[in-house]
């Protein structure tokens, strides 16, 4: 994932991964109420993923650091089904 060119990641960003970094951001904000603590740099990954999007974090990031930061916020998973699918499919993360 690190090497992939910024086309390749605008191709599988999109809604759902903006979508996914929101509703984690929610869940986080939500524990943070309840007296967990907030990861400031996690937080700061998922705004940036919610306005631009996996290129923006790629940019945002040092070389070598994207595919671990995507991991450690729980969307991989996400990214990776959105990889694999096919031109006009919708990703299903239930499946």
């Amino acid at each position: 994932m690190d090497r992939l060119q910024i086309a390749s990641l605008r191709r599988i960003d999109g809604r759902e991964i903006r979508q996914a970094a929101a509703d984690i951001e929610k869940i986080y904000l939500s524990q943070a109420k309840k007296g967990e603590p907030l990861r400031q740099d996690w937080m700061n990954m998922l705004s940036i993923i919610k306005t631009k999007g996996l290129a923006g974090l790629k940019a945002a990031n040092k070389p070598g650091t994207f595919l671990p930061s995507i991991a450690a916020l729980g969307l991989l998973p996400t990214v990776y089904g959105l990889s694999q699918q096919g031109e006009g499919t919708e990703y299903d993360p239930a499946l």
